[in-house]
């Protein structure tokens, strides 16, 4: 798995964001069952254990737990949302066991500068 950053302006450039490179493999309950340390500059880090079609993770805003849809939106992808219904997105998980995920939350305090947040682990 490779991650590029950019840090472009949109003028003639790529933009602000993140390339995530990896192979593409159907994804299983099976192969990604584990305890991952995750981290994402909001939330800082957390653990979370995935097992079977649901995940739950302890960190300093909470312990949201959630559900996990593999091969979603196309194969090697895992759409995931929380119970609560704050936070939805989508995931690579690497055979490797590195962890990437785009996550969508509201727009509330004290989140109101983006809704949009980048998170990346490794399975441990």
């Amino acid at each position: 798995m490779a991650v590029i950053d950019f840090n472009d302006s949109n003028t003639g450039g790529y933009g602000y964001g993140q390339a995530i490179l990896t192979s593409q493999v159907t994804v299983s309950a099976s192969n990604i069952a584990g305890n991952y340390t995750l981290f994402n500059l909001i939330d800082g880090d957390k653990t979370t254990n995935i097992n079977g079609t649901t995940y739950s993770s302890i960190m300093s805003s909470g312990s949201p737990t959630g559900s996990l849809n593999f091969n979603s939106p196309w194969t090697g992808m895992t759409s995931w949302t929380d119970t609560a219904g704050t936070g939805n997105g989508y995931a690579l998980i690497a055979g490797t066991g590195v962890f990437v995920s785009q996550m969508e939350v509201p727009l509330t305090t004290p989140y109101s500068f983006t809704n949009k947040w980048f998170e990346f682990g490794m399975k441990h």
